[in-house]
């Protein structure tokens, strides 16, 4: 996690923001892990992908940019390690059925 934490950070400080506050996991499967991360921009969200789900994070990167109405703009993108970092896009589907 502090890995992912301190990719995070430093993109952040790209963009001239800071986290805010600590780091919450939100979900851990196999397959992907997310956290919770608030920030001088908002809430944000990191997701990193397992070795068989990296693709996702190009796989966003690209879908954002042929089809910006529909995903979110993801404030970050390391496809090399699956890696995003989101902005929040409201409550998660699985909260809102």
């Amino acid at each position: 996690m502090d890995e992912v934490v301190e990719w995070a950070d430093a993109e952040l400080a790209r963009r001239g923001a800071a986290r805010t506050g600590p780091v919450d996991e939100v979900r851990a499967r196999p397959w992907s892990t997310t956290w919770r991360i608030p920030t001088e921009l908002g809430g944000m969200w990191i997701k990193t992908c397992g070795a068989g789900g990296r693709y996702e994070a190009g796989l966003h990167a690209l879908l954002s940019v042929a089809t910006p109405e529909l995903v979110l703009q993801p404030t970050a993108v390391d496809a090399i390690r699956g890696r995003l970092l989101l902005p929040d896009g409201g409550p998660p589907l699985t909260e809102s059925l």
